[in-house]
């Protein structure tokens, strides 16, 4: 018999305040917070394989920043990266992620993305310690 299991976790990714915020054509940063940006994972296991399902409130993410986080996920994991899918949320009040779009605030938003990664591998990491034995139907 199959051995199914599941796991979540979340993990806050809020940015430095000062930090560029992404959607719309006017320059804005980071001054305050509402409500917590976070990544949170979904852990599944069947058997021996294992896939994540990661979701992060930003705006969007680039193909190769989405390798990035594969990787940094793979490495603190051992899941390989075929099996870890990204979504955002596409919020507009989440960090530019892109230094090329804020040449200006280049070294702090790739501060930011490098801790972005490692929240994210963090979050997988919780997520497949959090496995447990589960069903699924309809």
């Amino acid at each position: 018999m199959c051995e199914f299991r599941v796991g979540f976790a979340t993990v806050n990714i809020n940015p430095d305040l000062g930090t560029p915020i992404a959607g719309y054509y006017i320059s804005r940063y980071a001054k305050g917070f509402l409500d917590d940006l976070e990544a949170r994972t979904l852990a599944l296991s069947l058997d021996d394989t294992k896939v994540l399902l990661i979701s992060l409130d930003q705006c969007y993410t680039e193909a190769k920043l989405a390798s990035r986080i594969r990787e940094a996920v793979a490495d603190a994991t051992g899941v390989s990266p075929e099996n870890i899918f990204l979504s955002c949320t596409h919020s507009h009040t989440t960090p530019c992620i892109h230094p090329g779009e804020t040449v200006e605030f280049r070294s702090q938003v790739e501060t930011y993305v490098d801790f972005l990664c490692r929240r994210v591998a963090d979050t997988a990491v919780l997520a497949l310690a959090d496995l447990k034995n589960a069903r699924m139907g309809f």
